[in-house]
């Protein structure tokens, strides 16, 4: 309660605006651009390409198969379009599985090139791309007829069987190749920047 002093002096209106709560203006939220990853377009997101929950971090560009195409043809396609064989990692494989079984169910027993070679014939096989070193390739039941490939057959580039999920060892330049080929190269995800927004509460 005001003292009766200043009461006297001030009027009821000064009063009013005195105590009166003072307005201010909203807020502005301001939204900062963000940057994120993304497929190109023409491009799917691994994931997605299998019906997984599971996020990924490179893109696919899928395809009804080819006949009588070589290794390094298909690689070349790959690499026209920006892109690359498909490399597994302990990440994507299981998805990887997935799109050939799905590739398998569609149009039947097929290869997918895989970026890998054995360049140097001594059964070591190195992805291309990455250049890491594959995996698991001494273990016999992940090759086809579970055998170790024969290093002196000159089929030093790697695929998978859609029929089996094993590794078959082809010849990087054989264009005779019977087999039917999936359609399928591999892109990392590119960085986008989200444009940001602005405005009042």
């Amino acid at each position: 309660m005001l003292p009766v002093c200043l009461s006297l002096v001030w009027s009821s209106s000064q009063l009013q605006l005195l105590f009166k709560e003072e307005k201010k203006p909203p807020a502005a939220i301001v939204v900062p651009d963000v940057a994120v990853t993304t497929c190109e377009e023409g491009w799917v997101d691994l994931a997605k390409s299998c019906t997984s929950d599971q996020a990924s971090d490179v893109c696919v560009k899928i395809a009804p198969p080819i006949k009588l195409v070589s290794w390094v043809h298909m690689q070349y396609q790959c690499d026209f379009l920006g892109g690359f064989l498909p490399e597994t990692t302990d990440d994507n494989r299981a998805q990887i599985i997935l799109m050939l079984q799905s590739y398998n169910l569609l149009y039947g027993e097929t290869l997918m090139y895989l970026g890998a070679r054995d360049i140097t014939h001594n059964k070591i096989w190195n992805w291309v791309k990455n250049a890491g070193e594959v995996k698991d390739t001494d273990t016999n039941t992940n090759w086809a007829d579970d055998t170790l490939p024969v290093t002196s057959n000159n089929k030093d580039c790697l695929s998978l069987n859609s029929a089996t999920t094993k590794w078959v060892n082809v010849d990087c330049e054989d264009d005779n190749i019977q087999t039917q080929v999936a359609y399928i190269c591999m892109k990392k995800k590119v960085e986008q920047k989200v444009k940001g927004s602005s405005g009042r509460k």
